[in-house]
């Protein structure tokens, strides 16, 4: 049985705890563990907290190439994000909007009309949080989005940039990245942290080498199902199996395919036809005629 890795680090005070769904008896399935820890979690501006000042994300270095952003704003845009406080963290332009922190142009402007943005719990337009975890990083830089748009810096006024993001992701620092930055985060938002996958890597590792190799776990496992799809694919394997025996015990070589088809190799898991696949392992599937 696959057995779920042992977190390593806490979770932070605000987080929540949430599952993926519910299964068919109505009970949670894939909800977050609250378990002790040997470490404490790390937030997101302790991570990045020795890269240069960069105020507002158009700034070269040379030896921080990512350290820049994937796209540049418009005037009005630009003005908009100076609008969004700084403080208290995690503010957002409806947020601001709602207690009087915005210009009138600014107020104008803004998409009213769509009721995700407009909602008060929208996340368009937010600034990251330092002393928290860095929201889920998407395929792209988009603050503009209700649902992902927590992609601003919390003290600058700037979008996060590409380096940000991978550190986030757990990307060592030394490792190359190509394409334009929009590519480069593209990249980021589609992979998976890799201490997590090397976590999950080890797990499935240790569960298949427990259950043994499929010729042994075959080997080893009952006769198949009871039930008239079980006796029909039992009779037909059996007889198969004494047909193809005769023909190695006389030697019988290059005979013609059989009217159903032709016939595997029986020490493997299948056995093919014209009428489907038929697998050992799979002993609730009835053979077609």
């Amino acid at each position: 049985m696959l057995e779920v890795p042992s977190a390593s680090h806490s979770h932070p005070e605000s987080v929540v705890g949430r599952s993926l769904g519910t299964t068919a008896n109505g009970l949670p399935f894939g909800a977050r563990e609250w378990t002790p820890t040997p470490f404490e979690y790390v937030t997101i501006g302790k991570v990045t907290s020795d890269r240069p000042y960069n105020p507002n994300g158009r700034t070269a270095y040379i030896s921080w190439p990512d350290h820049g952003v994937t796209k540049t704003f418009s005037a009005l845009d630009n003005v908009r994000l100076s609008c969004v406080p700084r403080f208290p963290p995690g503010m957002t332009f409806v947020k601001a909007a709602k207690v009087g922190w915005q210009p009138l142009p600014q107020m104008a402007a803004w998409h009213w009309g769509t009721e995700l943005r407009a909602n008060i719990k929208s996340k368009a337009w937010q600034r990251a949080k330092s002393h928290g975890l860095l929201p889920a990083v998407t395929t792209e830089n988009a603050p503009n989005e209700a649902l992902t748009g927590s992609a601003l810096h919390w003290d600058s006024h700037r979008q996060l940039t590409v380096m940000e993001a991978r550190r986030a992701q757990g990307h060592p620092d030394d490792e190359a990245s190509i394409g334009t930055p929009a590519m480069q985060w593209k990249v980021v938002g589609n992979s998976v942290t890799r201490q997590v996958a090397v976590a999950l890597g080890l797990r499935i590792r240790e569960a298949w080498l427990a259950n043994g190799s499929m010729d042994t776990k075959w080997q080893a496992r009952p006769s198949l199902q009871e039930g008239e799809d079980g006796d029909d694919l039992q009779n037909t394997l059996t007889a198969l199996e004494n047909v193809h025996g005769a023909d190695r015990a006389s030697g019988a070589k290059n005979k013609p395919p059989s009217p159903s088809g032709h016939v595997g190799p029986l020490n493997g898991h299948s056995i093919k036809s014209r009428k489907g696949t038929f697998c050992r392992e799979n002993t609730h599937r009835s053979v077609r005629r």
